[in-house]
């Protein structure tokens, strides 16, 4: 994920430096900047949420995958914890054994790509949009120059 926003950054900043700064337009100021940057950024991170949904929404595979990643990760994480905590390997067993359990019945729940999903989805689109636009129009504004 943290590649994916470093990519988002930099292509921010080479699109506001190429196409927001403008000789007619004069100084581009931060608010200006991280306004234009802010609708971007929200156009395509909407764009490529609905397309992922759109793609995965019916994919039986990608279910499965999910599933199977989830319930291999939470198992992981729970030995882990459980092992730093001093816990008996029976013990571990018993809990991780009913966590698989409980969590095989509503994994389908939280598989993030469906319409179901799009409220909640929204919400994290527009915070990672701003924090994009935020430092994205850090390096597209124009310095005022000041001569003495």
């Amino acid at each position: 994920m943290g590649i994916s926003l470093l990519v988002g950054i930099i292509i921010l900043v080479f699109a506001g430096k190429k196409y927001l700064r403008d000789e007619e337009v004069g100084m581009l100021s931060y608010g200006a900047a991280m306004k234009s940057q802010l609708l971007a950024s929200l156009i395509g991170m909407l764009m490529s949420q609905v397309f992922a949904i759109a793609k995965f929404n019916n994919d039986s595979d990608m279910k499965t995958l999910f599933k199977e990643y989830t319930i291999e990760l939470t198992e992981s994480m729970m030995r882990m914890t459980m092992g730093l905590t001093g816990a008996d390997e029976s013990q571990i067993e018993d809990i991780v054994a009913k966590a698989k359990e409980e969590l095989e019945e509503n994994v389908d729940k939280s598989y993030p790509f469906s319409w179901a999903k799009i409220p909640m989805n929204l919400i994290n689109i527009v915070i990672i949009s701003l924090i994009l636009a935020l430092i994205s129009a850090i390096f597209v504004r124009e310095k005022e120059t000041t001569y003495s």
